[in-house]
């Protein structure tokens, strides 16, 4: 069996022993067909993802987000703060 399938494997069964529900990741889509995609290896809920609660800025930042990843472009251009 290889690494990735093996920890897949073992997260899914830890969210099932932890009664967290997976789908696919069209899985907030309102058409069943389309919510029915994909592997099943995504939380409903964000809290499900995070090992303690997420504080209220990086909550808001997260809600605020348009859900794409960031493109390496964005990452070269943008300067880093801390």
């Amino acid at each position: 069996m290889r690494a990735g399938t093996y920890l897949r494997e073992r997260q899914f069964l830890w969210a099932k022993r932890k009664g967290i529900e997976v789908g696919g990741q069209f899985r907030h889509s309102p058409d069943p067909t389309e919510a029915s995609r994909g592997a099943k290896a995504f939380t409903y809920e964000l809290g499900d993802n995070l090992f303690e609660p997420l504080s209220e800025e990086p909550r808001r930042e997260f809600e605020d987000g348009d859900g794409e990843t960031i493109s390496e472009s964005r990452i070269q251009n943008e300067p880093m703060t801390r």
